[in-house]
């Protein structure tokens, strides 16, 4: 069952505003949610003082027992404490599906796809990559390839996310986001992605780690320092899985109801 809490956020002019956000998304009860995450309109709030619409970053976790995902998702400004929310979910995984569940779902668990993520926009591209038909991780790969490539496109700070795929004209589009604000799109030959999937045996440490890896993780440092709360629109609570926050039990996110 999804779960919903109005929350209290901050927008970056200083005001604060009430919204009501997911604390957790049971998505296959959701198809309409499930196109705002990938069209970029989830979570998107006006703020009462400057009338600014902006997209609230906090943590949720999502799950489809339909198509086998389960997304925890943090905010981008905590990147640097994936080790901690790594350890976490798998954790909360561990628990919900392999001790606390009914045989029915313990036997399902292997068929998961656990993933950790920081940000909506992250999120959302995990979502289309599949969609699409594309392992997550060889598109991870492909990101740090085309970095290495191509330097000159990555100011420190970039995020990285796939957000086209046209096989009739066998390309695909990526969106980069500088740390300023200013965005660019990539287009790139579905070759690129071939060539990175036959080189998954040799990616270097932590591109294709799971539930963490890649493109953010390898960058983690420089994404970290350039992403910073005060920018986004954010619930005023703590958000790091180790605080001591009655609005978000350890170990970061709710304790999804359908293992029960």
């Amino acid at each position: 069952m999804s779960t919903w809490a109005v929350h209290t956020v901050r927008c970056r002019c200083g005001v604060t505003t009430e919204a009501q956000l997911a604390d957790g998304l049971h998505i296959s009860r959701l198809p309409e949610v499930r196109e705002r995450i990938i069209a970029g309109t989830f979570h998107n709030v006006a703020c009462s003082g400057c009338k600014e619409v902006s997209v609230v970053e906090t943590k949720t976790l999502y799950t489809d027992f339909e198509q086998f995902h389960w997304v925890a998702v943090a905010p981008p400004w905590l990147l640097g404490d994936w080790a901690t929310w790594s350890e976490a979910l798998e954790k909360e995984f561990h628990h919900n599906m392999r001790v606390a569940a009914p045989p029915l779902v313990r036997d399902m668990a292997d068929r998961f796809r656990v993933r950790l993520v920081f940000g909506l926009d992250a999120l959302a591209e995990k979502l289309f990559a599949w969609d699409a038909g594309l392992d997550d991780r060889v598109v991870e790969l492909m990101k740090v390839r085309l970095h290495a490539a191509r330097r000159d496109l990555f100011p420190p700070g970039t995020r990285l996310r796939l957000v086209g795929v046209d096989r009739h004209k066998w390309t695909l589009t990526l969106r980069l986001s500088e740390a300023r604000g200013a965005t660019t799109s990539i287009e790139t030959s579905l070759d690129t992605y071939l060539l990175a999937e036959s080189a998954m045996d040799d990616a270097p440490a932590g591109v294709t780690d799971v539930p963490f890896g890649g493109f953010d993780r390898v960058f983690a440092a420089s994404l970290t320092g350039l992403t910073h709360r005060a920018a986004h629109m954010h619930v005023v609570e703590s958000m790091r899985p180790f605080d001591a926050d009655e609005s978000y039990p350890l170990p970061g996110y709710p304790v999804s109801e359908d293992s029960e």
